[in-house]
């Protein structure tokens, strides 16, 4: 009762609005207070406009990715999510920047069915890539420290708002609006850096499905361009359990509409977003193919 009287609460209001930036703002100054922590928002500034110009490539784990060499963009700047580093090729990406936001990678919950370092044995395959940047929630700054995640890779942090109806700025020193996708901090990510055109491959967003068929048969596979153990889905089942089948269609509707925002802000900013992604539920970016876009390149 009192969760959904503030949920409701907070539905109705805009905390884009410069008050309440500031008290997301004050949160965060007086946790890094407390933990003895810098303000590591602002080295991020270092980061502004720093690729201005320039393209990039931002890769899902979809399945579609086991069609794409990966070679292709080696010498491309790119962005990887989550798990990407589990794909076989992996490394042939050199990937320059990952994102990893949700919270219960860093923070593993007792009853999610996964071990406390889970996540932490896959981040260490970053370390591998010794000048690969990985992007995490602030939060977790002070777990990510303990379990010395920030002593083998370059660790930045992000620290965003929840509420909004529009985004009329992106700063990643900031706080910064907050999104449902990895796919979607990424994008806002490549935006801050000045990227002027962004190009999004392995981006199906259908991962309800692996939800749907656990939920209805217990079983799910080709969910991702990886294989997922066994520990790892019995995971989602518990969270859905835990938050209910009703989070997450909700969430599914917050995920296309802020897919619709970002789009709205690149045209409006003209930066050049488009999905390369074969077949993808995302209708609100523009479709383009890699052979076009590679093939723009070498004219």
């Amino acid at each position: 009762m009192i969760k959904d009287s503030i949920n409701s609460f907070f539905d109705k209001r805009d905390t884009a609005d410069l008050s309440w930036r500031f008290i997301v703002n004050f949160r965060a100054f007086c946790y890094r207070i407390i933990n003895k922590q810098p303000n590591y928002l602002k080295k991020n500034i270092e980061f502004h406009n720093k690729y201005s110009g320039k393209r990039c490539f931002i890769l899902g784990n979809g399945p579609s990715l086991n069609d794409l060499e990966f070679g292709l963009l080696k010498n491309e700047y790119v962005f990887t999510v989550n798990m990407l580093m589990d794909h076989e090729k992996f490394y042939d990406l050199n990937s320059n920047f990952h994102i990893m936001i949700d919270p219960v990678i860093f923070d593993v919950k007792e009853d999610s069915g996964l071990d406390k370092f889970h996540y932490v044995r896959k981040i260490d395959k970053l370390s591998k890539n010794k000048d690969v940047v990985l992007f995490a929630p602030f939060k977790c700054a002070h777990t990510i420290e303990k379990l010395g995640i920030d002593k083998t890779v370059n660790v930045r942090y992000l620290l965003d708002y929840e509420h909004y109806k529009s985004i009329n700025s992106i700063a990643i020193d900031k706080t910064m609006p907050g999104f449902n996708k990895v796919i979607q901090y990424a994008i806002a990510i490549a935006i801050y850096m000045g990227f002027k055109e962004i190009n999004l491959l392995g981006c199906e967003e259908t991962n309800i499905i692996p939800y749907i068929n656990l939920l209805m048969t217990g079983e799910t596979d080709n969910d991702h361009c990886y294989k997922n153990t066994a520990e790892e889905k019995k995971s989602w089942i518990n969270r859905v359990n835990s938050q209910g089948i009703s989070w997450l269609f909700a969430d599914q509707a917050k995920v296309f509409k802020r897919y619709e925002l970002l789009s709205e802000y690149c045209r409006n900013n003209q930066i050049k977003l488009q999905n390369l992604t074969p077949c993808s539920l995302i209708n609100s970016i523009d479709k383009a193919s890699l052979d076009t876009v590679l093939g723009s390149n070498q004219e």
